[in-house]
């Protein structure tokens, strides 16, 4: 049973009202796409859903969100029923606004649930209280992402819903439960598909740590243990299934497999998104541009020579399925390079996931074992991989890997199994992506009025946060052990308090001051990009080295 406090209940409903204060704000495109979508879904048959192309924002996400704002659509034509036109130009009343505002709020209630949820993950810890403590800096960590409260509350979007299953998935494989875990990661992928990026990570976790004997060789000569590892197998194929006959069934029944899938996996779209990630295609894009440059001037590429068209805006999204060229000074890139560098980049953590001892045997033989963290761990570092190198991966996909890594690190607050030192190294991981990941975000908040804004809700969680991680740290140390525990290393530090702020000047008032309004237009996003792809890289290569170690214990040490 989950136990949440009076306390987090209040905090739940004080983000709550910021999320209602924050309604009159600006909406991007995204507004309009599942206005759409709720009319299409709500309006027309299903045969027409994903062959519908009366307004260019198509429906391209998975069949059970699609089911979603079906459902929707029955409460949007009591609230409204001109929302539900299929239309090709934009339709926004105040009762439209206000309805979807509202809808994406009461999704969050999901991601609050499976948030409590999961962080009550059993843990080694024998303090009083302590799963309500969990449980409170979940709520912070998690469901006062500032991340989330700009892209789902005020840009819009309704990753909160989905995220919530994932994290119900994650809170479920944390307690034994792997159907239900199975289940519930079936229907999280089958709503929306970023989180197929995540299927290594949950394959890995449940073929290891839920199959009997695991990864051990003895079912070679073992046929008992050879018949149930089979069936246990046999159980996440048929879960898998089942959803997926669910979720695909009626469109498999009108033949239209095919179409659904290509709606889903449009690669014709190209390598980055319009306003680049900060990955490390930001990088690559960035560098290709620098060597043309210097290429045309050493004479060694003509003047006119023919630069992909749209370096910035839609920039590199030319080769797609066609392969076409991408760039002109680096190799043109393909989608089956980016998942290879995906998979590649992810393999390390996962396999040091499998071959670690089950928690039975490692209290037996004082080995290695997993901490309850383990899992979200893992998961955000694969989402985090497929965030870096992923094919058109959007800026908003890093709520893919803060949410779940911020899961771990409330469950590695209540595990007394972490040290001080060692909580406040992954405490200081996550607050250095989590800013950085954030700080990426910030242009999709365009208008003047809402620079302050923005800034204020990242610069108050942040102070938050780190109340509570020396908090934390205070209730670990050791009597006598020296208590300055430092959250950042010196390159995070200085890149947090000077070049982000450097960058930003320059992105506000700089670039209007050396280029004027209308020369380089480009330029300030794609700073914005590099530069937090840097700091995305650092975290990330910080990961690949410590991340193995991180999620395991040696002779009761956690690393």
């Amino acid at each position: 049973m989950v136990t949440v406090s009076a306390a987090t209940l209040r905090a739940f409903a004080l983000v709550t009202a910021v999320k209602l204060l924050l309604v009159p704000c600006y909406y991007s495109t995204d507004f309009e796409v599942h206005r759409n979508w709720l009319a299409v879904t709500g309006t027309r048959p299903l045969r027409e859903w994903y062959v519908d192309t009366t307004s260019q924002w198509t429906l391209d996400y998975p069949p059970l969100f699609a089911y979603f704002e079906s459902a929707l659509a029955v409460v949007a034509n009591v609230v409204d029923p001109k929302m539900l036109a299929v239309r090709a130009t934009p339709y926004a009343s105040s009762a439209c606004v206000l309805f979807q505002r509202i809808s994406v709020i009461a999704g969050d209630v999901f991601l609050a649930i499976g948030t409590w949820f999961a962080a009550m993950t059993p843990t080694t810890t024998k303090k009083k209280n302590s799963k309500t403590f969990a449980v409170a800096s979940a709520t912070l960590l998690v469901l006062f992402s500032p991340g989330l409260l700009l892209v789902d509350h005020v840009h819009f979007q309704y990753n909160g819903l989905g995220l919530g299953i994932l994290v119900l998935a994650i809170g479920f494989a944390g307690r034994g439960d792997a159907l239900f875990a199975a289940f519930f990661f079936s229907v999280a992928v089958h709503f929306k598909h970023v989180f197929l990026y995540a299927a290594p990570a949950f394959a890995t976790h449940l073929l290891a740590r839920h199959v009997p004997g695991g990864w051990r060789m003895g079912w070679r000569t073992d046929r008992v243990l050879l018949v149930k590892i089979t069936r246990r197998i046999a159980s996440y194929v048929s879960v898998a299934a089942f959803v997926t006959a669910v979720s695909l069934g009626p469109f498999i029944a009108n033949g239209q497999l095919l179409v659904v899938t290509n709606r889903l996996f449009p690669f014709e779209r190209g390598l980055t998104h319009a306003f680049w990630a900060c990955n490390f295609w930001a990088l690559y894009n960035a560098g290709d541009k620098i060597l043309v440059k210097a290429l045309r001037f050493s004479g060694a590429v003509s003047q006119n020579a023919v630069v992909p068209t749209a370096n910035f805006a839609g920039g590199m999204a030319g080769a797609g399925g066609s392969f076409l060229q991408t760039h002109l000074a680096l190799p043109a890139v393909t989608p089956s390079m980016a998942n290879v560098l995906v998979l590649l980049s992810s393999l390390p953590a996962l396999y040091a996931h499998a071959v670690r001892k089950s928690p039975d045997e490692a209290r037996k033989q004082t080995k290695q074992t997993l901490n309850p963290s383990a899992l979200p761990k893992l998961v955000a570092h694969c989402n985090s991989c497929a965030f870096y190198f992923g094919w058109h991966v959007h800026e908003k996909a890093i709520l893919t890997v803060l949410v779940p890594f911020g899961l771990a690190v409330a469950l590695d607050a209540d595990d007394e199994r972490i040290d001080a030192g060692d909580f406040a190294k992954v405490a200081g991981q996550f607050l250095f992506l989590s800013v950085v990941g954030t700080y990426a975000l910030m242009p999709l908040l365009f208008e003047p009025w809402e620079w302050l804004l923005k800034h204020f809700i990242l610069l108050l969680w942040v102070v938050c946060v780190v109340g509570l991680v020396r908090q934390v740290i205070e209730t670990k140390r050791a009597p006598g052990e020296d208590s300055r525990h430092p959250l950042f290393t010196q390159t995070q530090f200085l890149f947090l308090t000077t070049c982000l702020p450097v960058v930003e000047l320059y992105r506000t008032f700089g670039h209007f001051l050396v280029f004027g309004p209308e020369k380089m237009q480009f330029l300030p996003l794609a700073l914005v990009s590099a530069t937090c792809a840097a700091g995305v890289t650092h975290a990330l290569g910080a990961q690949t080295y410590a991340n193995v170690k991180n999620i395991l214990v040696r002779q009761g040490k956690t690393y």
